[in-house]
């Protein structure tokens, strides 16, 4: 397992020291209303992003033949495909009210972009779970390095010629096709040949109905997750202003990033073994606690160290208009830091089919969050809403991990 986290990392660590080593420049380029409306438009991705597939990239690694993985894989390809076309006729039809309701004017340009980021990343998906299924680890971690490269790039050189939201957007696209192009065609290069002879629309089919619980309950499961994690920027939106916007989405962006690559790089390599050793009628309670405590250790001191210090960390860094950034940072890595740690949890309610149960948890989490944070904003504090939305998440994630624990447990 270790080693193959490492290969995993090794892009994570370049793809985030590209970020990190970008970020002051990008500061001082981006106005914070700029990184406000980057926020809204990322988060309208991410949201929709966990759909764009159904849920069945994660499939491909379950099965012990290979023919109906490969058969998975092309029915993720062409969901994904379906998927974006079908939201570019929604957003021509009700793109402008969208923005509207939003209280965000400048997406309504913005928005139309949005089948490109989805088709991009439901295609990176796919191939990224196909290749953690072959365990072409070393295909995934090209692709990071690629996908950050691409990205800063375009936004550092949209930031000298003419700074504004659309600069910070067409670099996270431009960043997202490159790394779908890559992965795909690697995929492609070394497996063409299996899946051509392998694929058939009969199997294809019976792939779909085999595992509807993905669509039916991931799917369900993981968008409603997408809103309660991505659900911030709309209400700092809608209650405060984009600057205060521009502060949660930069602080996110550092703390996030870097969590959200190494966790995923922990997250891919366990849903593998573990769903291999389910196969072997093999027990993973143990594997499944080394994993979470192996997270918990790894993230402590960096949590720690950005409670005591991020504020001066920001301003040292970013600049001083990005102060109050490094305060909101303080409160959110509380929650992010469980959000981190439940990577193995989150994978286990998949691998064990539990989707169901998981679909109802995120989806009370869900409205008491919102009913929380909604109390929170209409008293006035952009601060105490931060500090609420960490404070939940803790509680949530704290949850989940307990829970996952318990199930082994009774297994």
């Amino acid at each position: 397992m270790l080693r193959h986290i490492s290969v995993l990392l090794s892009g994570s660590v370049i793809a985030q020291l590209l970020t990190f080593l970008m970020a002051p420049i990008l500061s001082r380029l981006f106005a914070p209303e700029a990184f406000g409306i980057f926020a809204l438009y990322t988060s309208l991705t991410t949201i929709l992003s966990v759909i764009v597939t159904w849920k069945y990239e994660l499939a491909i690694v379950l099965p012990k033949s290979e023919r109906q993985a490969a058969n998975l894989y092309s029915l993720s390809v062409f969901i994904t495909v379906m998927m974006s076309v079908g939201t570019l006729v929604v957003l021509f039809l009700f793109g402008e009210t969208l923005a509207s309701i939003f209280r965000a004017p400048e997406l309504k340009q913005l928005i139309y972009l949005l089948p490109i980021s989805l088709l991009a990343l439901g295609v990176y998906q796919s191939s990224n779970f196909w290749s953690t299924r072959k365990k072409a680890y070393n295909r995934i971690s090209i692709s990071q390095i690629i996908r950050s490269g691409g990205v800063n790039a375009t936004q550092v050189g949209s930031g000298l010629i003419q700074p504004g939201a659309y600069g910070l957007i067409g670099g996270q696209i431009v960043g997202q096709m490159l790394a779908a192009v890559v992965l795909s065609y690697q995929v492609l290069r070394e497996d063409w040949a299996k899946l051509k002879s392998q694929v058939t629309k009969k199997e294809m089919l019976e792939g779909l109905r085999e595992y509807k619980d993905f669509p039916l309950y991931s799917s369900s499961q993981a968008f409603v997750n997408a809103i309660s994690q991505n659900m911030m920027p709309f209400l700092l939106t809608y209650f405060f202003q984009a600057t205060i916007v521009g502060y949660y989405a930069l602080a996110l962006r550092l703390i996030q990033m870097p969590l959200d690559l190494l966790g995923n790089a922990v997250k891919q390599v366990f849903y593998q073994r573990a769903s291999e050793m389910l196969n072997q009628s093999l027990s993973i309670s143990r594997f499944y606690l080394r994993s979470t405590a192996a997270l918990a250790g790894i993230a402590f001191l960096p949590a720690l160290v950005l409670i005591l210090y991020a504020p001066e960390l920001f301003k040292w860094i970013l600049g001083t208009e990005w102060t109050e950034a490094g305060i909101y940072a303080s409160w959110m890595i509380v929650g992010l830091f469980f959000w981190f740690v439940a990577r193995p949890a989150v994978s286990l309610f998949q691998i064990l089919r539990l989707q169901g149960f998981f679909f109802v948890f995120e989806a009370t989490s869900l409205v008491i969050k919102l009913g929380g944070l909604l109390y929170i904003a209409f008293q006035g504090s952009a601060l105490y809403t931060v500090i609420g939305f960490s404070i939940l998440h803790f509680i949530h994630y704290t949850l989940i991990i307990f829970i996952g624990f318990r199930i082994l447990r009774h297994r």
